[in-house]
């Protein structure tokens, strides 16, 4: 099991929209090859404004 941290807010806004900021990012990273967004990362939610807070998220490796 790979254990990794999520930076996240715990508002509707930035469940409801998170998606739809990373989605291109990680579609031109497939698309073209490349790593995509390099910079800076969000420090406080672009919704709320509350400071995002660091979450575990944890992975299962499945066998193919």
């Amino acid at each position: 099991m790979k254990r990794d941290v999520s930076i996240e807010c715990d508002c509707a806004s930035y469940r409801d929209n998170i998606g739809k900021v990373n989605g291109p990012i990680i579609n031109e990273g497939l698309r073209y090859g490349t790593q995509g967004y390099t910079g800076e990362t969000f420090r406080f939610c672009p919704w709320c404004g509350k400071p995002l807070v660091e979450k575990s998220v944890h992975h299962t490796e499945v066998a193919n």
